[in-house]
């Protein structure tokens, strides 16, 4: 809807009077005799008539209840920012909880796998220890056994020898 008589080069003029073919508000130039055969009323009678009928009533009545509703969408959308908000710190909350017990858990498992690994070389290194052992005890027993050997080797020999000589004196 126009103000002031917008489009008509007479808009400087007060607004008194509404052009209701056009449903424009207009000015007292526009009921000049060049916007003839249009209803054109008395803008402040019009008014005053309209704040007193039931429609003004009626609107009033409306724009209220939209006022009300108004109002209450910005409570329930400022509770619903609140609720929001509240529900993505509990979010990051637990996230950041969750992340400790991830960390403390893969904390855990790494001690648990360093233990073992710890005991199985421990175990491992007991036994190589007690191989070594064993084998520097074969090697002695060889080395005694090689000895040995040698010695009946010789004893035979000489044995031999012996008899050899024995043989060829006695012959």
């Amino acid at each position: 809807m126009a103000t002031r008589g917008e489009g008509f080069p007479e808009r400087e003029a007060g607004v008194m009077s509404y052009c209701v073919d056009h449903d424009r508000l207009g000015c007292s130039a526009c009921a000049s005799p060049g916007h003839e055969g249009y209803d054109i009323i008395d803008a402040p009678t019009s008014w005053q008539k309209l704040e007193n009928s039931l429609d003004y009533g009626n609107l009033i009545w409306h724009l209220d209840q939209l006022r009300e509703k108004l109002s209450r969408l910005e409570n329930y959308a400022e509770t619903g920012i609140i609720r929001v908000n509240d529900q993505h710190a509990r979010a990051l909350q637990d996230f950041s909880c969750f992340r400790q017990q991830i960390i403390d858990a893969l904390d855990e498992l790494g001690n648990t796998i360093k233990t073992k690994a710890e005991n199985i070389k421990a175990t491992d290194i007991g036994n190589m220890n007690i191989a070594q052992k064993n084998s520097q005890k074969a090697k002695v027993a060889l080395q005694s056994l090689t000895t040995h050997l040698e010695e009946a080797m010789a004893r035979s020999q000489n044995n031999e020898l012996a008899a050899q000589i024995e043989k060829t004196n006695a012959s």
